[in-house]
């Protein structure tokens, strides 16, 4: 890993490892993100692309979307399906396409692949995103878990294209995800 992307894999890291093992930095894990973040940019004015492995429709990824917008411009591009455990795979035996999707506010597509995919789709049609975001995960990405994980993918291939990459998740423990506790 090259030093100019060690930030973000020590946040990536570090900000997986808080939330898993139970312990919160002030305002939570999002808290530590955010506050990261705007020491990389003091302006406060982002490009975040947006991702995730449990579709465009997650609740997470909107729960996500909702602090990103806080930061600067947000685009989500996400896969139209949950695409869980797929690794950092992408497509390459058929035709992977794009639509434009009513998401909020928030300028969204949705694609018929892999996270992988989505974040390429996304850093190639929006060549000035800084970040790529992805989550917030519906359960955690933990261990060995972590080596097929679509969210961890998401961030790692905006990292190999030269972009900061956080991955986020957040145990459920059989309910709906408290998503207002992760706000920072």
């Amino acid at each position: 890993v090259s030093s100019s992307r060690s930030p973000a894999v020590t946040l990536w890291t570090s900000a997986t490892c808080m939330e898993n093992r139970g312990r919160r930095a002030e305002g939570g894990v999002a808290g530590a993100v955010v506050a990261s973040l705007m020491l990389h940019n003091p302006a406060n004015h982002m490009r975040l692309l947006l991702s995730n492995d449990d579709g465009v429709y997650s609740p997470g990824l909107a729960a996500l979307a909702s602090v990103a917008a806080d930061l600067g411009d947000v685009r989500i591009v996400a896969p139209d399906v949950e695409q869980s455990s797929m690794g950092h795979a992408i497509t390459h035996s058929r035709p992977v396409t794009i639509k434009k999707t009513p998401i909020g506010e928030y300028d969204a597509y949705r694609v018929n692949g892999t996270p992988a995919d989505c974040v390429a789709l996304g850093v190639e049609l929006w060549k000035d995103a800084e970040v790529v975001l992805s989550g917030i995960n519906l359960g955690p990405n933990l261990g060995h878990g972590m080596w097929h994980s679509g969210t961890l993918a998401a961030a790692k291939q905006g990292a190999l294209l030269g972009r900061r990459g956080i991955a986020l998740s957040t145990p459920t423990g059989g309910g709906e995800p408290d998503f207002a506790r992760l706000r920072p």
